[in-house]
């Protein structure tokens, strides 16, 4: 600023500076970049693992108008595994994540500045869905009972159990495959890897073996996989599939004339192999 005196020629002058600070008004809410965002982290890792980091912008100038500070709510009450740092947006787990319980969390984000009047301060948020993406944790569990029975006039092909697992994790993780991995020595079943059909591939003779143990194995597709195993006990049933013979094809006796009804003559033996 410059003060003259024109009064006087040349005019003296007195020049004096002046500094004006412009004072920030907060008139600038803090925004995201989308509205709606999908992020994913895998099940079973270690609490305090980074999930995702939140970038708010302000702009307002700098001091506590343009400070973010960001909280969460999840959509779910009483579940939230998550927390999120105050300041840096980070985004971490609280808690350990189980995809077969809680596959997903939805989450609204909110970012506030930090004008010194309360009242005064903007906020914006975000809803964020987390998906829990599945971990192979789980080995297939058998459902159908480790017992059957099969009659021994059953024909080839027929169907002797229906063995069946059920795996809880997802895709390929939870997908069971079916063997036979001991007691079938003889080639008597087969099992459908798929479907989990046992099935006869030769003639049952409960004659010869009443009862067939097997040890079958329900395998997953996870990488590594996972497996479990269940003894299953067949039982033959019998079937009347054999005729009475006599133990001699010819029997020879002699009798003296006169005897009396009822007289010993001479004793024929026969057998049947059914049971």
């Amino acid at each position: 600023v410059i003060a003259e005196d024109r009064g006087k020629h040349p005019p003296p002058n007195s020049t004096v500076f002046l500094s004006i600070d412009v004072e920030d008004q907060n008139d600038h809410s803090p925004s995201f970049q989308d509205e709606f965002i999908v992020i994913s982290v895998e099940e079973n890792v270690p609490v305090g693992t980074l999930v995702y980091e939140f970038h708010a912008k302000d702009g307002d100038g700098s001091f506590l108008n343009s400070r973010i500070q960001y909280f969460i709510e999840s959509h779910h009450p009483g579940m939230n595994p998550f927390l999120i740092h105050p300041s840096s947006g980070m985004l971490v787990t609280a808690s350990p994540l189980d995809r077969e319980s809680t596959p997903a969390v939805t989450l609204t984000v909110t970012a506030s500045d930090q004008a010194v009047n309360v009242t005064d301060r903007r906020l914006r948020s975000l809803v964020a869905k987390v998906v829990i993406l599945d971990a192979n944790d789980h080995r297939p569990t058998f459902t159908t009972f480790p017992i059957a029975y099969v009659r021994e006039d059953a024909a080839v092909g027929s169907v002797v159990h229906h063995v069946s697992a059920q795996d809880p994790d997802e895709g390929r993780n939870g997908e069971v495959t079916y063997s036979i991995l001991s007691g079938n020595d003889h080639m008597t079943f087969v099992l459908d890897e798929s479907s989990g059909l046992l099935t006869t591939i030769r003639p049952l003779d409960y004659e010869l073996k009443t009862q067939h143990i097997l040890t079958l194995l329900a395998l997953d597709d996870g990488m590594p996989a996972l497996s479990s195993s269940q003894t299953l006990t067949i039982t033959v049933l019998d079937v009347n599939d054999h005729a009475p013979e006599f133990m001699q094809h010819l029997y020879e006796a002699s009798v003296k004339e006169n005897q009396r009804p009822g007289a010993f003559v001479t004793r024929v033996e026969a057998q049947d192999r059914d049971s």
